[in-house]
């Protein structure tokens, strides 16, 4: 079938949505996210006031679902929230949307300032991007190529061509945005320098893990462009490594982002300088899972360095370190119910009763409970 334009009415009704928001936000948000935010750029454009209740009442969401999508939103660089001094939300300003995107921090308002609506425009405030906490990186950040081009870089035979194979891979037809991505993987002088069969296997390698989304596998390129990585071979390499070491152990303690260099790091220790095999990080892994939903990767360290130090090599030894641990806490409880007990009652050799026994039970008269009742 043939391509067809989509075109606005002038004199229609409507609000306008980044493509950034389309292209990178829309996928990972759910669905109140999806609402809140499309809401407030409707309150936006209508210059419009509302409040966290206003907008549960509208799509029947609870308070803390609608601060919960305001907060997603947040972090995520798209809204700046303003809180009063009881640390309510008085204002929002949208930022404009990045690509990649920063996280931003909250502010309060000046103690001078008068209550401000809750949607406010991001014009007023120059300084809503922070820099990036990441680490200064060896590739290049990449630019906002033309509309030329992605003219270019469509009519190119070599790149018309990637361009259609990526489409298959996707089975959609890409989006300028995601055109431009492509630019800054094979761009050798401003972007990452990949060649097509680079590229062919980058896709091949994340659709494999059932990621289609364009800002992870940029993070994947980005990645292997910092190791230098050049060609599918060593890609299958590194990626051979990351399947069957990282990734799972990304997947035991909960986590489907692309690895960070810490992560990597993590797991190469465990593997390498600590020898340990993988039954084990699995088992520090659920123990982890269990006990902690942040800071994961160091939680998990410190299992294992507790178990490289006391000799770990196999499951059964840390099935006897659980014993022994078990052992330990039993007779420091033990001790600590002795100290309570009086000498007779050890020397007896009859069982202590338990503290719950040896309260004197109470009797009652019902008929006169009932009596005093019914005299008031």
């Amino acid at each position: 079938m043939g391509r067809f334009k989509v075109y606005q009415d002038p004199s229609s009704d409507m609000t306008l949505v980044s493509n950034r928001f389309i292209d990178h936000y829309l996928p990972d948000a759910n669905d109140a996210q999806i609402k809140i935010y499309l809401y407030l750029l409707r309150t936006l454009g209508a210059d419009a006031g509302c409040s966290v209740s206003d907008l549960a009442d509208r799509f029947n969401f609870t308070e803390k679902d609608v601060e919960r999508a305001l907060s997603y939103w947040n972090k995520k660089g798209l809204i700046r929230l303003i809180r009063d001094g009881s640390s309510a939300i008085s204002g929002i300003v949208f930022n404009p949307v990045p690509d990649p995107l920063p996280p931003v921090k909250e502010e309060s308002l000046p103690e001078n300032a008068g209550k401000a609506p809750l949607t406010e425009s991001a014009s007023s405030d120059p300084e809503s991007a922070p820099s990036s906490p990441e680490p200064a990186s060896s590739v290049p950040k990449k630019i906002e190529y033309s509309a030329d081009d992605v003219n270019d870089f469509r009519n190119k035979a070599d790149t018309a061509e990637l361009i259609f194979v990526v489409e298959q891979y996707l089975n959609k037809t890409l989006t300028p945005s995601e055109i431009r991505t492509l630019i800054f993987f094979k761009d050798p002088e401003n972007g990452l320098g990949f060649s097509n069969d680079l590229i062919d296997y980058l896709f091949e390698y994340c659709l494999s893990r059932d990621k289609k989304s364009f800002r992870y596998i940029e993070t994947v390129a980005i990645r292997w462009a910092e190791d230098g990585i050049t060609d599918p071979k060593q890609a299958a390499e590194k990626t051979s490594l990351y399947q069957k070491e990282v990734y799972e152990v990304m997947k035991s303690l909960g986590k489907s982002s692309a690895p960070t260099r810490t992560e990597v790091d993590y797991v190469t220790k465990w593997t390498k300088d600590m020898a340990f095999s993988m039954d084990i990080i699995y088992e520090a892994c659920a123990r982890t899972v269990n006990g902690t939903d942040k800071r994961r990767f160091q939680y998990a360290d410190k299992i294992l360095t507790s178990w490289f130090e006391k000799n770990v090599h196999s499951k059964a030894d840390i099935e006897a370190l659980d014993r022994e641990r078990e052992k330990e806490s039993k007779k420091a409880s033990g001790n600590a119910g002795d100290s309570g007990n009086s000498g007779d009652q050890r020397g007896t050799g009859t069982a202590a009763v338990p503290q719950y026994k040896q309260f004197s039970q109470r009797t009652y008269d019902f008929d006169e409970l009932e009596k005093e009742l019914l005299k008031r």
